[in-house]
């Protein structure tokens, strides 16, 4: 069983607020509408919080995280990320690292070279990384060392990069899934029980696989 968490967003209509209010202060040809103009400067903070330029490094903080089940416990980074311009080989460049919460220093984990528009993952022990449920994520876009065109790398989507860690053994989550399996199928044998006593054996396959189908569409 394993918790996943996101990176923490800061509070972007805040600095939206302070930039245009700012810019209305001191450029007297600055005539945008206000609200217009702080929702279009709060999109812009978005984009640009999750996007690295070239010899760039950002970092994103993870909180609330929950405990591991020890010091030991490998940490999972999952991540998709896109290039802008997209590079001729669409392989993405990218270092990590963490910031230890003892001593503020940043210690780099490794460098990836992935191609993107995929989902990629790597693994890193946990000890020493985690404080009072806070880590502090490390991504660098650096130049690359041959003759390529330098890119800007941009991570896109909610599960576009993600911590995740064990929290639970395997042996617990595998008895939930049985047992939830067994709430369905029991659900599935009422159903069919149902349709069984009024219509013929063919008719209460089709509405009971209908109705499984129907099922699957939905979240619950």
């Amino acid at each position: 069983a394993r918790a996943a968490s996101r990176p923490e967003l800061p509070d972007f209509r805040a600095r939206a607020i302070a930039y245009v209010d700012e810019k209305l202060s001191r450029d007297a040809k600055y005539t945008e509408n206000r609200d217009s103009a702080i929702q279009q400067r709060e999109a812009e903070e978005r984009q640009m919080h999750l996007m690295i330029p070239p010899e760039t490094i950002r970092e994103y903080v993870f909180k609330d995280l929950l405990p591991p089940e020890s010091r030991e416990t490998a940490i999972q980074i999952r991540f998709q990320v896109r290039g802008s311009p997209i590079p001729k080989d669409e392989i993405g460049i990218m270092d990590w690292g963490i910031v230890e919460p003892e001593t503020g220093n940043a210690r780099w984990l490794r460098r990836s070279e992935e191609r993107m528009n995929e989902t990629h993952q790597f693994l890193f022990q946990q000890a020493g990384i985690v404080k009072d449920g806070t880590a502090r994520l490390l991504v660098g876009n650096p130049v690359p060392a041959d003759s390529r065109q330098a890119y800007v790398i941009g991570f896109e989507g909610d599960n576009s990069l993600e911590m995740l860690y064990k929290v639970g053994s395997f042996e617990v989550n595998y008895v939930k899934s049985l047992v939830l399996i067994l709430f369905r199928l029991g659900f599935l044998s009422a159903i069919g029980l149902f349709f069984g006593t009024f219509t013929s054996f063919p008719v209460a396959c089709f509405c009971t696989l209908s109705i499984y189908l129907f099922c699957i569409g939905v979240p619950w």
